[in-house]
């Protein structure tokens, strides 16, 4: 396993640079969306 995440580290780690991102981004937008306290980074 440690082997294959060494070989393909390249596009796995800018797979992830995306991914973490848009997770927060669409985690922002659902909690914005539902009443709670929404938090204001904007």
């Amino acid at each position: 396993m440690l082997a294959w995440i060494m070989e393909n580290k390249e596009w796995l780690f800018s797979g992830v640079a995306i991914a973490v991102p848009l997770a927060v981004i669409g985690w922002l937008c659902g909690t914005r969306g539902k009443g709670r306290r929404a938090v204001k980074f904007f």
